[in-house]
């Protein structure tokens, strides 16, 4: 098997706590490079506010690949839209949608770029995670399964929709997919980055909880899912 590793990271959401969140990924880094050193990385850095040209040396001298993600016209209008009727979104939240379309940005260039074309399986990692090495060798071990999303067991959350119902959604602390379904994966998240695009353009739901792992769980095909217990 060979695994490319994708560790999407906001290392300045909190500047308080930059300097941990940092620390945190460039270990998540080391132990990558020590135990899967056959294995490409990749850093999505998605935060509001860049990173700083030190910030970027330290992590470009770990990483295989440092892509920094910058907010479109279209991101910055619906925050500046929604300051402008007094309902500001939520920061964190807007955190949240930024990492779908992170995502989703990387994925589409590292498909045409053809980086994964002699990748078996694809691994997303959030750096404010535990690395979870048993779900990573769990994999390593498991080439006969093919065509598959790979996610921990889907699991209810507190958060309700606008219907007052109950949420599901997928842990996406640590997920992976076998490569080949890129495309496929791709359009999913499109699909979730325009519903958590459209729940925060209407400001009597914002409280309406959206996140990678809730929107996915609504866009991905539940027979190509295979949990990990």
């Amino acid at each position: 098997m060979k695994a490319a590793f994708l560790i999407l990271s906001a290392i300045n959401q909190n500047s308080v706590d930059a300097a941990s969140a940092l620390t945190q990924l460039q270990q998540h880094l080391l132990t990558l490079e020590r135990q899967f050193e056959h294995s490409p990385n990749a850093v999505i850095e998605y935060s509001e506010k860049p990173l700083s040209a030190e910030q970027k040396q330290l992590l470009l001298q770990q990483s295989d690949l440092l892509a920094e993600f910058r907010p479109n016209e279209l991101l910055s209008n619906l925050k500046n839209e929604r300051l402008a009727m007094g309902n500001p979104i939520d920061p964190l939240t807007y955190q949240k949608l930024l990492k779908i379309i992170a995502l989703n940005w990387f994925l589409q260039n590292a498909h045409g770029a053809d980086l994964f074309k002699d990748i078996d399986y694809v691994f997303i990692i959030e750096s404010e995670a535990t690395l979870e090495l048993d779900f990573i060798n769990f994999l390593a071990k498991s080439d006969i399964i093919k065509n598959k999303l790979f996610f921990k067991k889907a699991i209810t959350s507190q958060a309700q929709n606008e219907k007052g119902r109950t949420l599901m959604h997928y842990p996406t602390n640590c997920w992976a997919y076998s490569a080949e379904l890129t495309n496929e994966l791709i359009d999913n998240i499109i699909e979730a980055s325009e519903n958590a695009y459209k729940l925060l353009e209407k400001p009597s739901e914002d409280n309406t909880h959206t996140d990678l792992g809730h929107e996915l769980f609504k866009v991905v095909d539940l027979s190509k899912v295979h949990f990990v217990v």
